[in-house]
């Protein structure tokens, strides 16, 4: 397995818990047609609106923790010179930790 391939799968193992986060808030355009201030001419409109923003919200804040987070971890606990000084290629950690983050971004806005 290539060094990439091995970051990229760490990462976005680390970060599963998003997933998880995703589906249970797909769940919410589901429930509001059952309220009952929702007229019955226009519940697929509301379950459509609401799954539409709930998407662009969701997304882009899984897209600014994931951005803000990207080297916190290993700053915050003195490891990334660490990191940088394994025999792995730099393009490799960067590119591994950043396509798993839009690869996070992508599955949970697919789930939702």
């Amino acid at each position: 397995m290539s060094s990439f391939a091995i970051v990229f799968r760490r990462e976005f193992i680390e970060r599963r818990n998003v997933i998880f986060t995703a589906l249970a808030a797909s769940l919410i355009p589901i429930l509001i047609p059952l309220l009952p201030s929702v007229p019955a001419d226009s519940k697929a409109e509301a379950r459509g609106v609401i799954a539409a923003i709930l998407a662009a919200v969701f997304a882009a804040g899984v897209a600014a923790i994931s951005g803000a987070s990207l080297f916190s971890k290993e700053l915050a606990d003195g490891s990334a010179s660490f990191l940088f000084s394994r025999p792995i290629a730099h393009a490799a950690i960067w590119g591994g930790k950043l396509l798993s983050g839009v690869a996070l971004v992508l599955v949970t806005l697919a789930i939702i």
